[in-house]
Order: C-alpha cells, then structure tokens, then sequence
C-alpha cells in the first residue's frame, strides 16, 4: 500500500494499481543493503498527524507478516473493577497457564492513554469552544442592545398602532419579526466563512475537512432562534407600555 503523495510522485495521474515498484532497504545493524519487488495493491490518504497545514510525506506501507527485522510482542485488553496491579497479577497467572515461557512485561490504563493522546486536541476544541460562547455572548448582548434602540426609535409609531386597535401580540410579533431578520441576514453573511471556519478547526488525523450539512443547518437554526428569544424581553415591554405614556415622551 502506498499513499496519494508517493502515487503522484512516482504515477502521475496514471493509475499505481498493481504497478511494480522496487524498495530499497539500507544497511543497519550490520546487515548489508538489500532490496525487493513489490506490487502496489492500493492507495490510502495522506496522513497529517501534526495537523492539516502539515506537508505529507510519501509513504510505504507493508503487511506485519512477514515482515522484517520486526518483533511484536502479543498485547490483552483486560477490564475489571480492581486495581490496574490487581488486574496485571491475574493477566499473568492466565498468561502463564495458557502460554507457557510467556509473562505480562508491562502494562498500563487505556483509558488514561486515550486521555493523554487526545489532549492537546481536547485542549484545542475547549479554546475554540470558550471562543464561540464569548463571541455568542457579545452577539447576544448587541442584539439586544440594538434592538432596546430600535423599539426607542418607533415609540411614536407603536404607540399610533396601539391606538389603531392593534394587540400586543402583534407589537410583539412586530419586534420579534426584526430579530429574525436580523439573525437570519447574519446566518446568510456568514456562509462564505463556515469553509474557512471548518478548515481551522479540523483536527482530523487524516485532514479531512470536518462538515456536516445537517449539523450546520441545525447550527444556524439554534443561532435564529435563540436571538428570537433574546428579542422577547424588548418585545414584551414595548407592547405592555401605555400610548399615552408613549407620546408623552415623544
């Protein structure tokens, strides 16, 4: 198996597929230089451990079987509820009986590891999280302060459409109709940015771009209503306010 950078280095765009290719392995540890013949039988993904802005490497891949100066020592997955030396002692005593010369050398909490490996990445998708609720929390805050003047602004006109018989539902539905639209405009502004936004943020081993149409959708209606409800409060108190108040302070 090969990966797409060495393909396109050594193929172009022909196809690498069962393609022979010599490999060249160097001296080491006193054995001499020696090469083989193998047949490329597939191609995988670039891989970019280090992040998607990382250049990949062209990269051979063997079968383990078979495969020289390699010695793979058997490893076990054991659950219990004791402690991980308890856990080692009895993996021992199993091990010793069902394969005997062999011993348990070493062991250590998966879940721990897991943990440690993943956590510059948590580390990441917590900042950029801290990020997005700060941001939301300044939107929400200047939403409402924009739409605290709007209401100011069209006092005299809420107070001539109270006097005209209309309800208050209808005032509200008539602030609550301004903060859809402003919301949603926000939603349609920033389309061209969720690429970019999703490029950034994508930690993927592979660096595959993280997308999800249906997720981005339900993002963008949480953000629509959520503003509809931060709306309700300027709402509420311009339709509970007397007109006779209202134009006495026009």
């Amino acid at each position: 198996m090969i990966n797409s950078s060495l393909a396109k280095e050594l193929w172009l765009t022909e196809n690498p597929i069962n393609k022979s290719v010599r490999l060249i392995y160097p001296s080491n540890a006193g054995l001499p230089t020696f090469s083989e013949i193998a047949t490329v039988i597939g191609i995988t993904e670039d891989m970019h451990p280090s992040g998607v802005m990382e250049s990949s490497a062209p990269t051979v891949f063997k079968a383990i079987k078979g495969a020289p100066f390699m010695d793979f020592s058997p490893s076990f997955i054991v659950r219990g509820s004791t402690s991980g030396y308890s856990l080692e002692l009895a993996a021992g005593q199993v091990v010793g009986k069902l394969m005997p010369g062999l011993a348990v050398d070493s062991s250590y909490d998966v879940s721990g590891r897991a943990r440690t490996s993943t956590q510059e990445e948590r580390g990441r998708a917590y900042f950029a999280l801290a990020g997005a609720l700060a941001m939301a929390l300044v939107a929400g805050i200047g939403l409402y302060g924009s739409l605290v003047y709007y209401v100011g602004s069209r006092r005299r006109e809420l107070a001539i459409r109270i006097c005209m018989g209309a309800s208050p539902w209808t005032i509200q539905r008539y602030v609550l109709e301004r903060a859809a639209k402003c919301s949603t405009s926000a939603v349609i502004l920033s389309l061209p940015l969720w690429w970019v936004l999703a490029r950034v943020a994508s930690g993927d081993f592979f660096g595959r771009i993280s997308w999800s149409t249906p997720r981005a959708i339900a993002i963008s209606f949480g953000c629509v209503c959520i503003s509809i409800f931060i709306s309700l409060v300027p709402a509420v108190s311009a339709s509970s306010v007397l007109p006779s108040e209202l134009l006495r302070d026009q």
